[in-house]
């Protein structure tokens, strides 16, 4: 006779993750019996000895990321400091806990336990952009999140022109995406990046990693 699955009931703040702009835990913030494989599959982050498999990661926009315990200790899947977006709670062997980044940004994360053995991460979420590459006169889509910002929240996103700096471009936005409008433009390869940025304590990510747009003559 197959054993019932079990579920664990996170902590309350894991709970209320389900409200914040990154989505949340999956089943209302729980983490789940799963079982862990040999090869960490895409959006599957495995918790060995000490360590996060694959260190660090990568999700696209929008993906659902789960944390298996893989082994017979107790670890947590903890957002780091200022953002705080998430915290499984404990965890044990063949538990899971699931989080969908909605918006761009780079995410360090921990294991509150096992911190003094320097168990920490990050996850990085590229923005997407639509076309690739153009000729100059092209409008361009910048999406930085798959969700509308929500209250107390925003998305900041810089520009780099060929051969430049980084630069403040558009701050403030609250929409999931946004223009760039290629008239008048030197062709070349501009990139792109953004962060989630809480407004009431000025807490966000890190910049995503760039993605690049080409203006072609």
């Amino acid at each position: 006779m197959r054993r019932p699955r079990k579920t664990v009931v996170l902590s309350a703040l894991g709970v209320l993750l389900v409200t914040l702009p990154l989505g949340g835990a999956s089943a209302g913030g729980t983490a789940a019996e799963g079982r862990p494989g040999r090869t960490p599959q895409a959006g599957l982050i495995q918790e060995l000895n000490f360590v996060f498999i694959p260190d660090p990661a990568n999700a696209p926009l929008g993906k659902t990321v789960s944390w298996l315990d893989a082994v017979h200790a107790r670890h947590t899947t903890t957002s780091a400091a200022p953002l705080t977006l998430w915290d499984s709670g404990d965890m044990t062997y063949r538990q899971r806990f699931d989080f969908t980044f909605t918006a761009a940004g780079r995410y360090p994360y921990l294991c509150t336990i096992h911190l003094l053995y320097n168990m920490v991460s990050s996850i990085s979420v590229r923005d997407q952009v639509n076309p690739p590459d153009g000729p100059a006169g092209t409008v361009f889509t910048v999406t930085v999140a798959t969700i509308p910002a929500p209250t107390d929240y925003v998305y900041d996103v810089q520009k780099k022109e060929p051969g430049g700096a980084w630069q403040d471009w558009m701050l403030g936005v609250t929409s999931t995406n946004v223009q760039f409008d290629s008239t008048g433009k030197n062709p070349g390869t501009y990139g792109f990046r953004s962060r989630l940025h809480r407004v009431s304590d000025d807490a966000s990510s890190d910049y995503s990693p760039p993605v690049p747009i080409s203006v072609t003559p």
